[in-house]
């Protein structure tokens, strides 16, 4: 891409790469770092003047595939086919960062701005601590 002048690069990490989640820290670890590589190589390819070479950072929510099947209290869940048609418009407009569904831009500036206790009781109040408790024992 670079040799060409021209490309978009695209990385699918989760909204547990911008929040913690008690559970399954191995998987929230692993997201961060995808959040964190592709921060790091779009502020390098701008250093180095490469204009025309982009990156775009997914994270998605819940999606409805095995690994959280389980799951029950996810009322904004989204199918694999809508975090597709979401990654091809975000590449199609040059997005540098894509939290999905929208709702979740709230969770995201809530947890920058609030203390760390508020997560923990949104996640009791909602349910979804039950749910990773279950998902957790599973594992």
């Amino acid at each position: 891409m670079l040799a060409n002048g021209r490309g978009h690069v695209v990385g699918i990490a989760s909204t547990l790469g911008l929040f913690p989640l008690p559970g399954v820290s191995d998987y929230v670890a692993s997201k961060f770092s995808v959040v964190g590589f592709y921060e790091s190589l779009a502020a390098e390819l701008r250093q180095q003047g490469h204009r025309d070479v982009s990156v775009t950072c997914m994270c998605p929510g819940h999606t409805t595939t095995d690994m959280f099947k389980d799951l029950t209290t996810q009322p904004f869940s989204l199918t694999p086919q809508q975090v597709a048609e979401q990654t091809i418009e975000a590449v199609k407009t040059n997005q540098r960062r894509v939290i999905l569904p929208r709702i979740m831009h709230l969770t995201w500036i809530l947890n920058s701005w609030l203390p760390g206790s508020w997560m923990r009781n949104v996640l009791y109040v909602t349910g979804a601590m039950k749910d990773m408790e279950n998902f957790c024992a599973k594992r």
